[in-house]
């Protein structure tokens, strides 16, 4: 038995061709998004990035109870208000 390689195994040269050049034109398109990414969209990301870089978030304190070393209250946590009340002559504020 002779085993002969015919070229219907292989892939036609146009066939070739094209999913070359497509695959080239997929590159090319990533190439361009990339570009566009760095280089015309650069300061909006920038923003974004320096909105992003730092962010505070507040922290409450934990409050409670303190206690002696016998386990006896010294401090309790109860609310508290202040009310400010500023006199105003009628003067004022009638004008």
């Amino acid at each position: 038995m002779s085993y002969s390689f015919h070229s219907d195994n292989r892939l036609p040269q146009t066939r070739l061709a094209v999913v070359s050049y497509i695959i080239v034109g997929m590159i090319g398109l990533l190439l361009l998004g990339f570009w566009k990414l760095q280089v015309i969209d650069s300061d909006k990301y920038g923003q974004l990035a320096e909105q992003n870089r730092v962010r505070s978030i507040p922290i409450i304190a934990p409050r409670g109870r303190m206690l002696d070393r016998d386990g006896r209250v010294l401090l309790d946590i109860c609310p508290s208000f202040s009310v400010l009340h500023l006199h105003i002559d009628s003067i004022l504020v009638q004008r």
